[in-house]
């Protein structure tokens, strides 16, 4: 629905959009595929005057894959560098991203988080917080033995693997907002 919309109405404003293959693209129950859609990029990109381009899905495969995705430090940072790569290699091309800051919802449905969120999202987004109001604030001794209480309930691994998804989000964002700095982007928005 979301590319449809934007389609739409481009093409309303009368301007010619090119997309990707929709089987590239992440859907309901599917990730996209990365690398051919940065071969589908670079093929088509010498046509263009500028590319709007979701950085989750060149650099993840997706939004939803990019909260669930089990890809090393390395291959994220390496897909974030393909950005100054386009740049170089067409240099006219003006390039608009977006990315995503991850969200730590309440709750989880239907595989949108890492399979362990939907036993333990509750507790997870009560301890970050918590750690967020501590870092802020301030906590009052009441919160303070909230947070051990939920360090102890929700397993070290799944704590582990959740803040270690942040770091590697954190990593890519602001690799990303170099790269704009750099004007390897005519323009970044970070969601």
């Amino acid at each position: 629905v979301c590319l449809d919309y934007v389609v739409e109405t481009m093409d309303a404003a009368g301007l010619t959009v090119l997309t990707p293959p929709k089987q590239l693209l992440a859907s309901r129950g599917q990730d996209g595929d990365p690398a051919k859609l940065w071969q589908w990029l670079y093929g088509h990109a010498a046509e263009a005057e500028a590319v709007v381009v979701a950085t989750d899905s060149l650099i993840y495969g997706g939004l939803v894959p990019s909260r669930r995705h089990t890809l090393p430090a390395a291959t994220i940072a390496a897909r974030a560098a393909q950005f100054r790569k386009l740049k170089e290699d067409f240099p006219r091309l003006r390039i608009y991203g977006m990315s995503t800051l991850m969200r730590t919802p309440k709750q989880s449905f239907g595989g949108m988080e890492p399979d362990y969120y939907e036993a333990y999202g509750p507790n997870i987004a009560r301890l970050t917080a918590l750690l967020d109001k501590e870092e802020t604030e301030g906590l009052t001794p009441g919160e303070k033995l909230e947070i051990i209480q939920q360090q102890q309930f929700v397993p070290a691994a799944v704590l582990q693997d959740w803040f270690l998804r942040r770091q590697k989000n954190l990593d890519v964002n602001t690799a990303l907002i170099k790269l704009a700095r750099e004007q390897v982007f005519h323009y970044l928005v970070l969601g």
